[in-house]
């Protein structure tokens, strides 16, 4: 038909993800953890930290869109069949912030846990920020594919995020207001 419109509009999805196993902060710089403490953005402690969440301009911790990105790459790639939309159309979808802005990361309100794992073999440890099912990450995400994408962060949870996914952790679940 002639002058109809046959783009797909964009829907709202508030996904709250939970981490069901820690979720681990990848590599942060010393240079970087130093910056920080300078801001007040984290304590004096921090300076030993191998691991640490990124911080927006307000100093929050944040969590990027392409570490979700990943678990659902990986979903393509071990079974293709899956979905009936392709993967670039459905990783096109834009995480926003409470005014609609698109900002692709989503912040967590309360700051990091933190624990110090001893290497075994090594005699060194590696201290690190974490986050565990106490918290509970709320994002607002603009998609053409609302249910597609609900199901693939459901699937992409069993997968995981960042470090240590093949050990258990970087688990979480997806709950859809």
């Amino acid at each position: 038909m002639a002058g109809r419109n046959t783009k797909k509009r964009e829907s709202l999805l508030v996904v709250n993800i939970i981490p069901e196993t820690q979720i681990i902060a990848p590599l942060m710089p010393k240079e970087q953890i130093k910056r920080y403490i300078q801001k007040g953005w984290m304590d004096e402690d921090a300076i030993n930290l191998n691991r640490a969440f990124w911080r927006n301009s307000q100093g929050k911790p944040i969590i990027f869109k392409k570490w979700l990105d990943s678990p659902i790459r990986k979903l393509y790639r071990e079974k293709p069949d899956l979905f009936k939309i392709p993967k670039n159309e459905l990783l096109s979808y834009v995480i926003v912030d409470d005014e609609g802005f698109p900002v692709n990361y989503i912040v967590l309100d309360e700051q990091p846990l933190r624990y110090r794992r001893p290497i075994i073999g090594k005699g060194i440890a590696e201290y690190y920020e974490y986050i565990d099912s106490t918290y509970t990450l709320k994002a607002k995400i603009l998609t053409k594919y609302p249910k597609d994408l609900a199901v693939a962060l459901n699937m992409a949870g069993r997968i995981g995020m960042n470090k240590g996914t093949s050990q258990g952790y970087g688990k979480f679940r997806v709950v859809i207001e």
